[in-house]
């Protein structure tokens, strides 16, 4: 496994001793952190409110003795009664096929109920709205392109699509045949600008014609980010 904090730190350009200013934790502490690649949940919960970042982000090596909060490795928690953490509720991971899938003349929904795979979410990585007509699912995702907005590249995204989508929100979007993760910037006149969030920025038009037309569709809020399991 690469040496996830030491990566972390050096995508958000700090050193180890700022990092431990930052955070409150020893650097002695972020060393062996950084050698070992396991980390408590308490220092995982520092250093995720420090970033903006969900603590489900260091999920994959969150230690489960590192402190007196029971905290499990999602890769091996399947099935919705093998869990131990109440706060952690199942939700459909569509397949990779899924996101080819989305695109015109197909519906969301059918695959979202026709896949089996489960991934674990904690209860504040599922918004606040819901509405079973239009069911919370999660999506692979690619590309380091919204980097800056919590999503790393190799992420699995949770998607409420009950959840309405206002300016500033990073949202699933099809476009076309095109399903892609970006920031949401509505205009005066109707229309909308999608930005990037990652290294290089960049921004995409349509108008309120491409959205009446449903050429460009909003399938559902980004809630919230788990590192892939690779």
């Amino acid at each position: 496994m690469e040496n996830f904090i030491k990566k972390l730190r050096e995508e958000k350009g700090i050193k180890q001793k700022t990092l431990a200013e930052l955070t409150g934790i020893p650097v002695r502490t972020l060393s062996r952190i950084e050698s070992t690649n396991r980390i408590s949940y308490v220092n995982a919960k520092k250093i995720a409110d420090k970033f903006n970042l969900p603590i489900s982000y260091f999920d994959s090596i969150i230690d489960p003795a590192g402190d007196e909060k029971h905290i499990i490795d999602i890769s091996s928690m399947t099935k919705w009664h093998d869990r131990i953490d109440r706060d952690l509720i199942p939700v459909r991971l569509l397949p990779r096929e899924a996101t080819a899938c989305c695109g015109p003349g197909n519906n969301l929904r059918e695959v979202i109920m026709d896949t089996d795979q489960e991934i674990l979410a904690s209860r504040d990585m599922l918004g606040s709205t819901f509405d079973d007509a239009k069911p919370i699912f999660a999506m692979h995702t690619e590309g380091d392109s919204m980097v800056f907005a919590g999503i790393p590249e190799h992420s699995i995204i949770i998607v409420n699509q009950a959840e309405e989508v206002h300016t500033g929100a990073v949202a699933l979007v099809r476009v076309g045949d095109t399903v892609m993760v970006k920031r949401v910037v509505w205009r005066r006149d109707g229309g909308v600008d999608l930005l990037s969030d990652g290294e290089t920025s960049s921004k995409i038009s349509f108008d309120k014609e491409d959205i009446d037309s449903e050429w460009v569709v909003f399938c559902g809020k980004v809630t919230g980010v788990q590192m892939k399991v690779r």
